[in-house]
């Protein structure tokens, strides 16, 4: 099943405006300057729920991708379809600095012809995937009134890697459930700590915020 999803999304059901759309979604390094001034303008504009919600996010993708991820990338092993399988359409934005600058250059579409058992075997988890489920817990967290609208972007993103044959579909939904439930227990702790002991340290901050969630 997994396999047969993978060659409906990465052979199938493309076209070359997707490939390129796809392409885009799947490169964090692409956003980077977006994702710059939206934490400035966060950081700027948003208050003390803001610049606790850029801690907290800060501080659960630091665990979740540098730990939780890069552990069981090493443990699980589990090669690319691109990798594991010939004939998987890999596709990636041109090689340029900055990224944006691949808007206006083709894309690179390889077609894998790789033995199986080859390859440094991180597909499980997704990191993209991770990450962008960790960023968009944590704003559900913290803003729960429109918070859910910024998980289209970890199934978008998650999608993507498909398409682009970086990653099989069970790695993204497990990715999903797994960044999901890491992020809510992390941010949970983190709020405990800062009702605790927040008083200690930040006395007048805490006064006014004793919680870092405003559901809570």
């Amino acid at each position: 099943m997994d396999q047969k999803l993978l060659l409906l999304i990465n052979h199938d059901w493309t076209n070359p405006a997707l490939d390129r759309f796809m392409a885009v979604m799947s490169s964090l390094d692409f956003w980077i300057p977006f994702f710059a001034v939206a934490i400035l303008a966060v950081a700027i504009r948003a208050g003390f729920r803001g610049r606790a919600f850029l801690l907290v996010a800060g501080l659960c993708l630091a665990i979740n991708d540098g730990v939780v991820a890069n552990s069981l990338k090493h443990a699980v092993h589990r090669l690319r379809p691109h990798e594991a399988l010939s004939g998987i359409r890999h596709i990636d934005l041109a090689h340029v600095n900055p990224r944006i600058l691949a808007l206006g250059k083709p894309l690179k579409i390889a077609i894998s012809t790789s033995v199986p058992d080859t390859g440094q075997g991180r597909s499980f988890p997704s990191g993209h995937v991770i990450d962008t489920v960790t960023i968009a817990t944590v704003v559900l967290l913290f803003y729960p009134r429109f918070g859910w609208i910024s998980f289209l972007v970890p199934m978008i993103v998650g999608y993507s890697r498909v398409y682009v044959g970086s990653h099989w579909p069970s790695d993204v939904i497990a990715s999903l459930l797994l960044g999901t439930a890491t992020t809510i227990l992390f941010v949970r702790l983190l709020n405990l700590v800062w009702r605790r002991y927040g008083d200690r340290i930040l006395h007048r901050i805490h006064a006014a915020h004793p919680s870092l969630l405003a559901s809570t």
